[in-house]
């Protein structure tokens, strides 16, 4: 692993780098450091890393632990309100920690998650990247949802993560929030694998969102 210019390595901080989530190799490079306290310097820091494999982006502790969530209040964009309330049972939003959730019954968070069956639409809104189990995450998705029922995914570009001192200013770079940011590629490849078709990308960044068809 080689050390982002800029972004020094800590005394006395050695990182252990556990296995990539999402696709289980160990070779990491461009690591770089942030603080998690508000002094600097600082021995209490989360440390970003690109996989060498397939380009997923995470954020973990020294100890290779992941990092614990500071869950910020968010709001639900009022589109994904509305098309969640007029579908009611038949769509379920699992939204980011922290997101203000207003009466809807079907935006739910992760400590509610599985919940539904048969669901039509199923969106996952900037929470994806709050797990650290991928693969079995969208296998589950998968199986809540109707043959023919749609995913979409609103999840971190890790292309926003290289920033550098600029994401920094902006707020892109959060390492409080965010665990994994995952390339279009390996998002698509991570779809299929559970069971998906029809898989196609957009976004601009800070945001990568993905579209998926469960197969019949």
């Amino acid at each position: 692993m080689s050390v982002r210019p800029g972004f020094e390595p800590v005394e006395g901080v050695f990182p252990v780098p556990p296995a990539c989530p999402a696709c289980g190799a160990a070779r990491w490079a461009r690591v770089r450091f942030f603080p998690l306290a508000d002094r600097w310097p600082t021995r209490d820091v989360s440390i970003l890393v690109r996989c060498e494999e397939c380009g997923t982006r995470r954020f973990f502790l020294p100890s290779g632990a992941g990092v614990p969530l500071n869950a910020r209040a968010r709001t639900l964009p009022a589109g994904l309100r509305k098309l969640a309330a007029r579908m009611g049972k038949k769509a379920l939003v699992v939204a980011a920690s922290g997101t203000e959730r207003g009466r809807e019954p079907n935006v739910i968070s992760w400590m509610d998650w599985p919940r539904g069956e048969s669901l039509e639409l199923l969106v996952l809104w900037k929470s994806l990247e709050e797990r650290e189990d991928p693969g079995r995450v969208l296998a589950e998705a998968r199986s809540r949802l109707a043959p023919g029922g749609r995913l979409e995914i609103a999840t971190t570009h890790p292309f926003a993560l290289r920033t550098g001192s600029v994401g920094l200013i902006l707020g892109l770079i959060e390492p409080r929030r965010i665990r994994l940011a995952y390339p279009r590629t390996r998002l698509a490849g991570l779809l299929r694998d559970a069971g998906f078709t029809r898989v196609s990308a957009g976004g601009v960044l800070p945001c990568l969102c993905m579209k998926a068809v469960a197969r019949p």
